[in-house]
């Protein structure tokens, strides 16, 4: 039988702008947004989330606002987030910073979302949030270095 939650969920300092459900530990959630807010919250427990990077991190300014969370469909611990045009992976077993940060210097596109590959662990697309770049972009972290493949043709910003 399924549950109800009837609980407001109110740890966030401003506006929420992505969650995502983890498929391999259905009783988490990762939220972002406004205020470079990333929260996980645990379904049995939905007290106090979990807050990667801490609430004082020095790896993004607070105005920033996580536009994307994703949970890796092969790693339950592993999330990527998007903020600022930039877009960082977490680990959540190992370090309470960001494993890998990807900025895009070649072609300089800043990313507003992030899917990861349903097979391929080490594998996601990014989208860009600008008209004047609009692409996705396929990355393997293990030669995160750059994109392996740029995919354009869109002429606006991808949502």
């Amino acid at each position: 039988m399924a549950q109800s939650i009837s609980q407001q969920l109110d740890k966030h300092t401003g506006s929420v702008y992505s969650i995502d459900m983890n498929i391999l530990q259905p009783n988490l959630f990762a939220s972002g947004g406004s205020n470079s807010e990333i929260m996980i919250w645990d379904l049995n427990d939905l007290k106090q989330p979990m807050i990667p990077g801490g609430t004082s991190s020095t790896t993004h300014h607070i105005d920033e606002e996580v536009q994307c969370v994703a949970w890796n469909r092969q790693k339950s611990h592993i999330l990527g987030s998007t903020l600022g045009g930039k877009t960082l992976i977490w680990d959540l077993k190992s370090s309470n910073e960001p494993i890998f940060k990807i900025s895009d210097s070649t072609y300089r596109m800043r990313a507003n979302r992030l899917v990861w590959h349903p097979d391929i662990t080490s594998q996601l697309c990014l989208a860009s949030e600008e008209d004047q770049s609009a692409a996705i972009q396929l990355w393997d972290l293990r030669y995160g270095a750059s994109p392996m493949k740029l995919l354009s043709g869109h002429t606006r910003l991808i949502h």
